[in-house]
């Protein structure tokens, strides 16, 4: 009894749970006396309801293997206590002798132990800095026989022995990497990075490498540098590596830290700060939009591949988009309905986005874009805005390399957009701004021209009625002041139109209807005159509508089309030999008279015709002339000094 009083551990002998026998720790460990417990059973005492099933099996298997159970003092603590137990064979009595320590400090601390490991490999493994643990020593080995070779300069030896280089990179073992090392040189998993390690390595990292031989000879420490690397999946980066040898290894370099960021971005968004500087220089010098996207498209080939790059524009009007630049694999156009296309649908979500081929052929099954013309790998586009207005759309895409592109690279796409699309705003201003001047100009000298001519009527009238007194040539004077009276109105009235579209042009019809004739071989065109308009290149829609409406549904083989025009004012008379047209048309077509929400597959195409002509500030309209064929006028505006024949 006094040697067992004398020892550390709880001593606790029962029979069945019944204590007989506890010493002095055991009393001080859990707070009780020894009345309290002598001829008692345990487990209405100490140990934890819950544990009792944890204990019984110990027990009664005779085990006297080490465990734990969480137990209870008399003041009601909690404490963990580490159990050991043995059975012992008195008197043909089985006695349970078993000894207790309170590890809840031990516990506790080994907890917060491993709590903290925890923390630190978390921490390790996702801090956003790649960092490998290495072991130099075998390099810094073949080193040192080198030295006792002699060999002293090491940078001349290895320019002399490159192949000295690679071999002392096999000799450098990788201890450790974290996650994010991982992560930057996309790998799935360690073991496939170390087995592939000759594959991120360039040019450049044996040229790094190089430095860290030679620090390692002359017995420095500590090196930076900024390499090209590549990742497993071919992907080429910009890094900051810095190699420091652990100070306590100083002498063989057997631990070596070596600590990576990835700086590709902070080098890409540098390049394209460059970048707009360029593109702002080449804009100012040559004012040319194609050569502005000439430019842009080499300039961001540095960052990204741009083999098949476009900048389009849309015709809200015509919803067709406008090619300003174009450079592509297998198409080459000048502009597209933008109906169901990418571009459309990167416009409607209003956003950057990048689309791989899986996701285009998903919206594709979906109908939400059609499949027109070869299917990128992956596609990357931005919109072009006026302020909140989208105007277009930027886009890159590759037919073979599906990881050609990130977010990253998206971003800096997003970045040049918002100056490509000023440039092309100032552009379209500047354009505008020109024609309304030339407008202005011809305007002005045509009324001196009308008005001088007017005035030199009137003069020579006013002379003669002098000389005769004849009444007439006051009426010719009245005439001539009425005249020019009206001349003066109708420039006014273009002078507003002319502000109020500086976007529309001048068209020759005649020229834009050649144009759409090769489509209709088969179909017979008298063209009576020409004549000019004021309008855009959706005009060129209007007459393919009206044309294939009337071959497609009314089967017109015969089309005519004449023009007659005033001050400012022209008609184009527009008429087929063509089946009679529905009454709905008709009644779409009437003046003052709003198109019908249900027009049906054979009005949709006139119903786009109606609206470019309205958006020129002019209006179309149905003639009924006999039970066949079809006749429209199209009344718009045109320049005053309209001398084509008509």
């Amino acid at each position: 009894e006094t040697i067992l009083n004398s020892i550390f551990e709880g001593i606790i002998i029962h029979q069945n749970g019944n204590v007989s026998f506890v010493n002095e720790p055991f009393l001080k460990i859990t707070g009780y006396n020894r009345d309290e417990l002598i001829g008692n059973s345990i487990s209405n005492k100490i140990p934890l309801e819950k544990e009792i099933q944890n204990i019984l099996p110990q027990i009664k298997n005779q085990s006297s293997e080490q465990y734990y159970v969480t137990a209870q003092k008399k003041n009601g603590e909690y404490f963990i206590a580490e159990v050991e137990g043995k059975n012992l064979i008195d008197k043909d009595n089985t006695l349970r002798i078993t000894a207790i320590r309170d590890v809840t400090e031990r516990i506790k601390i080994k907890n917060e132990l491993k709590r903290s490991q925890e923390r630190l490999k978390t921490i390790y493994d996702f801090v956003p800095i790649s960092i490998w643990e290495e072991d130099f020593s075998l390099v810094y080995n073949y080193i040192t026989k080198l030295k006792k070779k002699g060999v002293t300069n090491f940078s001349e030896y290895f320019d002399n022995n490159p192949q000295e280089i690679r071999k002392c990179a096999k000799f450098v073992k990788i201890i450790d990497c974290n996650e994010t090392t991982l992560k930057i040189y996309q790998a799935p998993d360690k073991k496939l990075f170390y087995k592939n390690l000759d594959d991120i390595l360039t040019n450049e990292s044996y040229s790094n490498f190089k430095k860290q031989l030679i620090a390692i000879s002359e017995g420095q420490h500590y090196l930076e540098a900024v390499i090209k690397n590549k990742t497993l999946l071919g992907k080429t980066i910009t890094v900051s590596l810095r190699w420091n040898v652990v100070p306590k290894y100083h002498d063989n370099y057997k631990r070596v830290l070596v600590t990576i960021i990835d700086i590709t971005k902070d080098e890409k968004v540098k390049i394209a700060k460059e970048i707009l500087y360029n593109i702002s220089n080449a804009f100012a010098q040559s004012n040319n939009l194609n050569t502005l996207s000439t430019h842009v498209k080499t300039h961001l080939g540095k960052l990204f591949n741009t083999d098949n790059f476009y900048i389009a524009l849309l015709n809200k009007t015509s919803d067709t988009f406008q090619m300003i630049y174009q450079e592509d694999k297998f198409d080459k156009i000048d502009s597209f309905p933008a109906n169901k296309t990418l571009t459309k649908y990167l416009i409607d979500q209003n956003k950057p986005m990048i689309v791989k081929e899986k996701e285009q052929i998903r919206l594709i099954n979906k109908g939400i874009i059609g499949n027109f013309g070869e299917t990128s790998k992956i596609w990357m586009g931005t919109p072009l805005y006026d302020n909140q207005e989208i105007i277009g759309a930027m886009v890159v895409q590759s037919y073979q390399d599906s990881e050609a592109y990130t977010e990253d690279d998206l971003e800096i796409l997003q970045f040049i957009a918002e100056k490509i699309s000023s440039l092309i705003i100032q552009k379209k201003a500047q354009d505008e701004l020109k024609v309304v001047q030339h407008r202005l100009e011809t305007a002005t000298s045509m009324l001196r021209h009308d008005i001088a001519n007017g005035l030199s009527v009137i003069k020579s009238a006013l002379k003669l009625y002098r000389h005769t007194n004849q009444p007439n040539f006051l009426d010719e004077i009245d005439k001539r002041i009425k005249k020019s009276l009206s001349l003066i109105d109708s420039h006014r009235e273009q002078e507003r139109f002319i502000d109020a579209h500086p976007n529309l042009n001048e068209y020759k019809i005649k020229d834009v209807i050649k144009k759409i004739i090769p489509s209709y071989p088969n179909i017979q065109f008298n063209i009576d005159g020409d004549i000019i308009i004021y309008a855009d290149d959706a005009i060129y829609s209007v007459f393919e509508n009206l044309i294939f409406n009337s071959v497609k549904y009314r089967k017109a083989d015969t089309i005519k089309i004449s023009f007659t025009h005033s001050t400012g004012k022209c008609e184009i008379l527009y008429s087929d030999n063509g089946l009679k047209i529905d009454k709905t048309t008709e009644n779409n077509f009437s003046e003052n008279n709003v198109f019908e929400k249900n027009i049906g597959k054979t009005g949709i195409g006139l119903y786009l015709v109606k609206r470019i002509i309205e958006s020129y500030s002019g209006g179309i309209y149905y003639i009924r002339k006999g039970e066949a064929g079809a006749n429209f006028i199209i009344r718009i505006n045109c320049p005053l000094h309209n001398t084509i024949n008509h």
